[in-house]
């Protein structure tokens, strides 16, 4: 019997704060780490999850809290620290 751990894609909607103001965003993604990476890391918008946010699956439910504790726990890793982070002395 084979299992099916896939995470399906979803459509993720909410905001976050930023130095202009509320940035809305609307993205599909496999879960909140991969939102993530594609709103923080690949579209460069380094506040989010570093200001208040409100974020929604496409079911509606908030899953504010969830992805708040996700990327803090993404960013004390060393794993994260090793990729993202540059060290001045590089």
């Amino acid at each position: 019997m084979m299992s099916n751990n896939k995470m399906r894609v979803q459509k993720y909607t909410g905001w976050f704060e930023t130095e202009q103001g509320a940035f809305h965003f609307s993205k599909s993604a496999a879960g909140l780490t991969d939102l993530y990476v594609a709103l923080n890391l690949m579209d460069e918008h380094d506040d989010f999850g570093h200001t208040d946010m409100e974020v929604y699956d496409e079911d509606g439910n908030d899953v504010t809290k969830t992805a708040y504790a996700i990327i803090s726990s993404l960013e004390n890793s060393d794993e994260y620290t090793k990729r993202y982070v540059k060290n001045d002395d590089t």
